[in-house]
């Protein structure tokens, strides 16, 4: 290809010019100082399982489909459930779908997609579950050291990750990648200090996430889904920002209506009163749960949700400078 295609980015363009991209959480929009995902780099989603990775990811796809992006999910966990990623907002015959057999053709795969062209947005769920393929070709029951198809796993990591790397900036896409959380400092400290390999992902990523679920949601005395939190390890934009909360409801994905109102609430968009909650002159209900149904059955969360941007993202500018 050309270095000088109509999509690439210009030269001297930075990361935090480029449009950004909702992570469905409109209060980690606010918190990422962009609005959502900046384009042009690489992002790390860890956590432990089942605390809302993949569910994060996908909202970030539904995102970028709205925007007219190129989509893509390599499912190496073999774990992708079409049916929840529609509940999530994705449309599953604009994305494209691979799930590899080992590492070695998930990232001929990633590779061939990042040059494909303008404003991709690709998942690698997840780094954890990449396979070399030499470890398909032992005879049963016979195992190689520990380190090595770590550090072989590793490498192939670090080397795509350097190829791709000039790509991710001049056509304005977005990798994602779901690991695991470490465990124990000490222990995850002296693998990394005698495998460098595994830094690979830590020093290229442009933004670092760390969700983990803190409670549940109950309706009823019944589970229907998960509060969970978010920390911004590592970004391009923000420095230290505080940690994020939101609900994920099961089979729903994130409770988006809920932070539209929570933070309506808190601006004094929304008041409460001894009769129930009110917007402007018209009563919501007199609890959260139908005051929020009343905004989406009238088609007020999305004008809402424009205030609340705009009102928070120009604090936060003004805040930076």
């Amino acid at each position: 290809m050309s270095e000088t295609e109509e999509n690439d980015i210009p030269e001297g363009a930075r990361i935090s010019d480029l449009p950004a991209i909702s992570s469905g959480s409109l209060q980690l929009d606010i918190a990422l100082g962009a609005g959502g995902i900046s384009c042009g780099q690489f992002v790390e989603i860890s956590g432990a399982e089942s605390s809302g990775k993949t569910t994060l990811c996908q909202h970030i796809i539904a995102g970028a489909q709205q925007m007219g992006r190129l989509c893509a999910w390599i499912d190496t966990d073999h774990s992708f459930n079409p049916a929840y990623a529609q509940r999530c907002g994705v449309e599953l015959g604009r994305l494209y779908f691979a799930s590899p057999p080992d590492a070695e053709q998930a990232f001929d795969i990633l590779e061939a997609l990042s040059g494909t062209g303008a404003g991709n947005v690709i998942v690698m769920d997840s780094v954890d579950a990449l396979t070399p393929r030499s470890e398909f070709d032992l005879p049963l029951g016979v195992t190689t050291p520990l380190f090595d198809d770590e550090d072989h796993g590793e490498k192939l990591l670090s080397l795509a990750l350097r190829k791709l790397a000039p790509w991710i900036q001049r056509k304005q896409a977005i990798i994602l990648f779901t690991t695991k959380a470490q465990r124990q400092r000490s222990e995850a400290y002296h693998q990394l200090s005698t495998h460098l390999s595994r830094l690979a992902l830590k020093l290229h990523a442009g933004l670092r996430l760390r969700i983990q679920e803190t409670s549940l949601v109950l309706q009823d005395e019944i589970t229907i889904g998960q509060r969970v939190q978010v920390k911004i390890l590592k970004s391009t934009n923000v420095v230290s920002p505080q940690p994020v909360e939101f609900d994920i409801i099961y089979d729903q994905g994130i409770n988006h209506s809920g932070e539209v109102f929570d933070l309506g609430l808190q601006l004094g968009l929304i008041r409460q009163q001894r009769k129930g909650y009110t917007f402007q002159s018209l009563s919501l209900g007199t609890g959260r749960g139908q005051a929020i149904q009343t905004l989406e059955r009238r088609a007020m969360i999305r004008p809402m949700e424009q205030a609340i941007r705009q009102k928070l993202l120009r604090t936060s500018i003004s805040a930076e400078t």
